[in-house]
């Protein structure tokens, strides 16, 4: 059953008078939690994996509890309580805004969730800008682990450099990176890893105060808001009312949002490049090899007739 088959059938089974997910908040999945547990929100990109990291924690043949929008994972061999939210998509701003109305209720109905589990593709072997600020703002609900998935996939240098680029963000309230293979190739013959180290991570009770950056950060933040341009700064800096400081995040995700899409065009393009190159190299080769042996039976032909005569 993939990722998004489990949370469409969550929705259908829970939703209350036909009105969709979106009519089960996080506060009323936030009710149903009975505290035993750390309780932990299992976030990201759809196909980053998540569902695969549940399952390699609480097993193969786990059965998620629906709880509207979420998929819960809950054992009384498990270490955490796991709602696995439905990943959101790029370019579709509809799902990050959904993703943070979750977070945003569920916080609002007491201190539950502990922490996010922000599951990172490492496949890509790329950290984007948008998913650091996504990060970011995740950061400033509850604290972060970030678990880079399928790092079976990568080298060990691309691993570093994912991790890298992520500490080298500064994001405060991320509580460290770990690289994980829930499910690894099975021609590697390696067993699933990754997983004790994020449940290690993850704070045994919710954090009192949970908004407030480390101090290590602010230097960071300052020089941030310095290198901004001006008009920027002034849109950032104390907004006034909640709708201003709402604003500037759609804007600032839709920002990081085209950045992505001109990376990834550029990236095509240029692999599009590369691959005419080198098609066209093939084509030389071959039209140079035809030549030679055209050439070399002309020759040869010569030879004979210059014999007989």
């Amino acid at each position: 059953m993939t990722e998004d088959t489990q949370h469409a059938q969550g929705s259908a089974t829970t939703a209350p008078d036909g009105q969709g997910a979106a009519a089960v908040t996080g506060a009323s999945a936030a009710a149903q939690y009975d505290g035993r547990h750390p309780h932990v929100a299992l976030v990201g990109r759809a196909g980053s994996g998540k569902t695969a990291l549940a399952l390699a924690l609480f097993g193969a043949e786990s059965q998620p509890t629906a709880t509207g929008a979420s998929a819960r994972y809950q054992s009384d061999a498990a270490p955490v309580v796991v709602d696995d939210l439905p990943g959101w998509v790029n370019g579709e701003e509809g799902s990050v805004s959904a993703l943070f109305s979750y977070l945003e209720h569920a916080d609002a109905a007491g201190p539950s969730l502990v922490a996010i589990w922000y599951a990172l593709d490492a496949s890509s072997a790329r950290v984007t800008d948008y998913e650091l600020e996504l990060i970011r703002r995740l950061a400033q609900l509850f604290p972060v682990v970030v678990v880079l998935t399928r790092t079976d996939l990568v080298s060990a240098e691309a691993r570093d450099a994912m991790r890298a680029a992520i500490d080298g963000a500064s994001i405060a309230n991320c509580l460290g990176v770990v690289a994980a293979a829930a499910d690894p190739l099975p021609a590697l013959g390696m067993a699933p890893y990754g997983i004790a180290d994020v449940v290690a991570l993850t704070p045994r009770r919710a954090l009192q105060a949970r908004y407030e950056p480390p101090r290590a950060h602010a230097d960071v933040a300052t020089e941030r808001a310095a290198s901004q341009p001006e008009t920027q700064r002034a849109s950032t800096a104390g907004s006034p009312g909640q709708s201003a400081a709402t604003a500037q995040q759609f804007a600032t995700r839709s920002e990081y949002a085209r950045r992505d899409r001109r990376d990834e065009e550029a990236y095509a393009a240029a692999t599009g490049e590369g691959a005419s190159s080198r098609a066209l190299l093939v084509v030389l080769v071959v039209f140079a090899l035809a030549l030679a042996l055209v050439l070399l039976g002309r020759r040869r032909r010569n030879q004979e007739s210059a014999d007989a005569e």
